[in-house]
């Protein structure tokens, strides 16, 4: 493992004094007195204490004193949020998509074709003018058809 790399892009992240306490503590846990004597004990345990508690709580324990850990924690933070919002947008423009998709299927029922109006209607295509006309007539009839009680389908009566 490279460890100048790795120091490197911790340094470039501004999380390089928290990694340097992580290490210590694994070193305190895992690894061996020359490791820990040889770095010297260090002036404020209260850190590494709450470093400590941090990681065997998972993360119950949040009360942090290290800028660099809040500072993380913040960044963290923000970016679930982001994520939450462009989950909350995308699940808004999906319904958004379906209530489109609903309207231009009414729009569609309510203002056939020209070709499915001059089916029902053959004066249409002399005169395609009228169009809007045979619309009206059209949702007249049905409208009428539905307040009678005697429309079977969208065009059909008894």
């Amino acid at each position: 493992m490279n460890r100048e790399y790795i120091t490197n892009r911790l340094k470039e992240f501004q999380m390089d004094g928290l990694a340097e306490k992580i290490l210590h503590i694994a070193y305190m846990w895992f690894g061996s007195k020359e490791d820990i004597l040889g770095e010297g004990q260090p002036d404020d345990m209260g850190v590494y204490d709450v470093l400590e508690n941090r990681i065997l709580s998972r993360g119950a324990i949040t009360r942090e004193t290290d800028h660099q850990a809040l500072r993380l924690a913040s960044l963290i933070k923000q970016d679930i949020d982001k994520e939450r919002r462009n989950d909350k947008r995308a699940i808004f423009l999906e319904r958004l998509a379906g209530y489109r998709a609903a309207f231009t299927r009414r729009l569609r029922w309510l203002f056939p074709e020209f070709r499915y109006m001059c089916a029902i209607y053959p004066f249409l295509e002399k005169v395609p003018v009228l169009l809007p006309v045979y619309w009206t007539r059209r949702g007249i009839r049905l409208l009428a058809g539905l307040l009678a009680g005697k429309v079977k389908d969208k065009d059909t009566y008894e």
